[in-house]
């Protein structure tokens, strides 16, 4: 599928709410100011903590890039 076949899954304004942040992932845990949780990310999402992906892809989903540190380094397709 062609980067213009693609449903416009907005990245531009995802990216400034979420690259940054650190995304808490224990949802008993209490979040600070600033940080964020899964509630807080797109619907359709998938996170990447190593750097490893399995070749599924999906057009309407944004892969979350993650530190070692739980920050969101950067979004993308798929």
């Amino acid at each position: 599928m062609s980067e213009q076949q693609m449903p416009d899954l907005h990245l531009d304004e995802w990216e400034p709410r979420l690259i940054g942040k650190v995304l808490i992932l224990d949802e008993s845990s209490e979040v600070p100011e600033g940080a964020l949780t899964r509630a807080d990310l797109p619907e359709r999402h998938r996170l990447n903590r190593n750097g490893l992906v399995d070749r599924s892809f999906f057009v309407d989903r944004i892969t979350v890039h993650l530190d070692a540190n739980s920050v969101i380094t950067r979004l993308s397709r798929g």
